[in-house]
């Protein structure tokens, strides 16, 4: 049953990748403006505190927070190589950021003692 609790972070990494890589032409998603930002801030928080929540070991854990920014900029570099209809931008690359970075920091601020 251990091996279980990793499914929910390889459903959201899917989840983030199927929502980065489809072409936005196929997306019938029209955020308001700003709200583009708060998603990314949102899905990557999400991210983080899968990886905080399913890792006890922690160095581990700071391996999957690694690979976690390295997931984050390696989408916006996908995106405006590979993808039709898709340009990488460095502010999603930044709020995508800033959401691991909120987990990262409440998770140090209410750490158990």
């Amino acid at each position: 049953m251990k091996h279980l609790r990793w499914v929910p972070i390889i459903l959201w990494v899917l989840i983030i990748c199927w929502l980065s890589f489809s072409p936005l032409d196929k997306l019938s998603i029209k955020p308001p403006i700003g709200a583009d930002k708060l998603a990314h801030v949102l899905m990557y928080a999400i991210l983080g505190s899968l990886v905080g929540w399913t890792t006890i070991n922690k160095i581990f854990r700071s391996k999957l927070y690694m690979f976690a920014f390295l997931l984050a900029g390696g989408t916006e570099v996908i995106q405006h190589l590979f993808i039709i209809n898709r340009t990488g931008d460095v502010f999603d690359f930044i709020a995508n950021c800033i959401g691991l970075i909120i987990i990262l920091y409440l998770a140090k601020r209410f750490k158990k003692t």
